[in-house]
């Protein structure tokens, strides 16, 4: 990637800090910070932003040696990328994990400022290793949305049903409360209004990929695999954003938390390998409940439980080594756009 200006992006709710990085002709080694600036973060800003960058850069609209770049901050880190791409400026957008980790320095001071001119280094410094950004198409990005907006009345539905668990434990000992009794009515109300409105939320998601023909195509390769349901396949079409956000299937199960990685340091850690926590714990539970499905009405997965069963292995390694085969075939029949069946091979896949 041969860029010679690399503009750090700070994204917050109403503003976005940038700072450019040049990278001078005569040495590479040493470039410079040479303009830092404030913007609002909707479009007049994202305007103002470019003609800022044509001015203190003198680019008179090539923008062939710029790359910009910023955290992945979700929907505040949407607006300006969007808008860079239409106007072909190439754009990436790298986790902010990422980022703190590969900054290589110790930093004290905490600005927007430093922090945009940190992620003007970042990106000077992973150039070869960037991966462009490309927006969603609209039914991926609904999707998306929908997805999170579900995920935000699961974990209120699961937080009223513990509320109303706690309440009629307290009742039990105090039969004729009446102030309980009226909590526990309109609480179980609530609760019963948020099961209709994820089963709404679902139908819209199932309703958006079978009007897409692609999507709908994925969405029955995934349904025709025993222990993956409407819930999973949905899901994984969204995190994975159609099969096309991962090249193989072991990324996708690094993603997701499943995949196994080794815990070593000389003589004194000698761990052996266990499953990262760097994942969503929600998408982890709902893939330990399709592996528990597998297992029981899956052939394959059925023979495979007993195998390792029989060499004595714990029962949540053997749960753990299904959700990566599971994930395995999953990516496989999606990616060859063919139909699970009943003498698949797991290992083949």
């Amino acid at each position: 990637m041969n860029k010679k200006l690399f503009v750090g992006i700070d994204f917050s709710k109403e503003t976005f800090d940038a700072a450019i990085l040049k990278v001078s002709e005569e040495s590479s080694i040493d470039p410079k910070i040479i303009g830092n600036e404030q913007f609002k973060n909707d479009v007049p800003g994202c305007k103002r932003f470019v003609k800022w960058l044509n001015k203190t850069c003198a680019l008179s609209g090539d923008y062939s040696s710029v790359l910009v770049g910023g955290e992945d901050t979700g929907n505040y880190s949407i607006t300006l990328p969007k808008h860079l791409y239409v106007l072909g400026v190439d754009c990436s957008l790298q986790n902010a994990y990422s980022i703190k980790c590969g900054s290589g320095k110790i930093v004290r001071d905490k600005t927007d400022k430093i922090d945009a001119e940190k992620i003007a280094y970042y990106f000077y410094r992973f150039r070869d290793q960037i991966r462009l950004y490309k927006p969603l198409s609209k039914d991926m990005e609904s999707l998306e949305r929908l997805y999170s907006y579900r995920y935000g009345q699961v974990r209120e539905r699961a937080r009223l049903k513990c509320q109303i668990k706690e309440y009629k434990h307290i009742l039990k000992s105090e039969p004729n409360d009446e102030t309980l009794k009226f909590m526990i009515q309109r609480l179980e109300k609530q609760e019963r209004f948020l099961k209709k409105e994820i089963k709404a939320i679902e139908a819209k998601m199932v309703e958006i990929i079978k009007a897409n023909e692609e999507l709908n195509e994925i969405h029955k390769c995934l349904l025709s695999v025993p222990g993956i349901g409407k819930i999973t396949s949905l899901l994984l079409i969204v995190v994975t954003r159609g099969f096309t956000r991962f090249d193989n299937p072991k990324q996708l199960a690094c993603f997701l938390g499943v995949s196994p990685h080794p815990n070593q340091s000389g003589t004194s850690v000698q761990n052996g390998n266990h499953r990262s926590w760097f994942a969503d714990p929600y998408f982890a539970s709902l893939l330990h409940m399709t592996a528990l499905s597998a297992s029981r009405f899956n052939s394959k997965f059925i023979d495979y439980k007993k195998k390792l069963k029989s060499k004595g292995k714990p029962h949540l390694l053997i749960m753990n080594n299904i959700k990566n085969k599971l994930l395995t075939v999953a990516f496989t029949i999606v990616t060859r756009r063919t139909k699970f069946h009943s003498d698949y091979d797991a290992k083949r896949a």
